[in-house]
């Protein structure tokens, strides 16, 4: 796969983000954006779709710990950190969406 500086301008997954509907923003091009960076030997994209890859699905995924991510290759505690509150964030929005005021 290409790194992030060959790939198109408007085809990286902040810029496609922010000149796309976001329904439209696949898993892994989220993830790749709270991720940020991959290595000097992968993408960000390649390392999103290879977390996705380890789990069945988003839930699993964000259900796991620090620990089960830092197991990948590529992810330390600071990626699996940004991304797991990512997915805390989304819950606790869901939450709210269903408490009676």
């Amino acid at each position: 796969m290409f790194m992030i500086k060959e790939i198109p301008f408007e085809e990286r997954p902040r810029e496609r983000f922010m000149n796309h509907p976001t329904d439209s923003i696949s898993n892994h091009e989220l993830i790749a954006i709270i991720l940020r960076t991959g290595s000097k030997n992968e993408s960000v994209i390649d390392l999103s779709k290879r977390v996705l890859f380890n789990y069945k699905n988003l839930k699993e995924l964000s259900n796991t710990t620090i620990q089960s991510l830092t197991e990948i290759k590529g992810i330390g505690k600071s990626k699996a950190i940004e991304l797991l509150a990512a997915f805390e964030l989304g819950k606790r929005v869901h939450k709210e969406k269903f408490v009676a005021t």
